[in-house]
């Protein structure tokens, strides 16, 4: 991350463009790779999340079935060996040659493409990324409309036990609603992307571009994260820091006290008998 950083990000402000200019070739290729790398990742690691949240809300059953350890190992490889193979060109097709946008004056600087590389970048956004997140936003739709008449159901329950709650379901929800931002940020990242490369007419396209396309590479493991409890669990845990829920501390202490219960059922005397809340002596 901090060499895209230095050699793009830095470059593309306009800072030290002396400097890095007389840089190495490497730094120019290396630097677009990993940024078309890094979309790729993201749009591979959003669709699985995707795919993940519609299996597990339209079709909660069978995917139980389907996500074995053995599919996930799939998604995952294919998450990483996918775009691996779209990002190639990005260091095959890209030249070290540095220019400024057309009709401005801020020195803005770009590594740009070779003429087979800037029509590879127009038909991989339109085949991979339009594609994908349009139907990303369709499969959230769906998702959206069980849960509108899951939540339906739960009224009607809630009113005949006030203390029935899905939390699973819940947790699947808020985990979908942070994979639609995304598909959101992910299209317009796309579609701005596709209208900064026609330079010429839409340069001022290039500015917004980068807004949707920082947001859209650097904050989506934040939103995962603040609204996933188990990823957050499992990213601790890398770090050896350990975090409890609310919900893992009441099970403890429900067991605790239905195990308390039972000894002082089996310790009960005979001529006894047990009521649901305490312990009633006959007479």
């Amino acid at each position: 991350m901090l060499n895209v950083w230095i050699s793009i990000k830095f470059r593309q402000m306009g800072f030290f463009f002396d400097f890095y200019a007389k840089l190495d070739p490497f730094l120019a290729r290396f630097g677009s790779y990993m940024t078309w790398l890094m979309l790729y990742m993201q749009i591979a690691g959003i669709t699985i999340i995707s795919v993940n949240r519609f299996s597990m809300i339209v079709f909660p059953l069978r995917s139980i079935k389907f996500w074995t350890k053995r599919m996930e190992y799939i998604f995952i490889t294919a998450a990483y060996t996918i775009p691996i193979l779209l990002s190639y060109p990005a260091w095959e097709y890209t030249n070290i040659t540095f220019y400024r946008i057309n009709g401005t004056n801020d020195g803005v600087a770009l590594t740009i493409l070779t003429p087979n590389g800037m029509y590879w970048v127009r038909i991989s956004l339109v085949i991979v990324g339009l594609a994908v997140s349009i139907g990303q936003i369709l499969l959230y739709g769906i998702m959206f409309g069980k849960g509108y008449a899951h939540h339906r159901d739960m009224v009607r329950k809630r009113t005949l036990n006030p203390n029935h709650r899905d939390r699973p379901f819940t947790a699947h929800i808020n985990l979908a609603i942070t994979g639609f931002v995304m598909s959101i940020a992910l299209l317009g990242t796309v579609v701005l992307e596709y209208l900064a490369s026609f330079n010429n007419d839409f340069n001022v396209f290039f500015y917004f571009y980068k807004v949707a396309f920082d947001f859209f590479n650097e904050f989506n493991p934040y939103l995962l994260l603040a609204t996933c409890s188990r990823l957050r669990e499992k990213h601790l845990a890398m770090f050896g820091i350990k975090m409890t829920s609310k919900a893992t501390s009441t099970h403890v202490d429900k067991s605790k006290y239905d195990s308390n219960a039972q000894s002082q059922f089996h310790n009960t005397p005979k001529r006894s008998q047990v009521a649901p809340a305490q312990i009633i002596y006959s007479v």
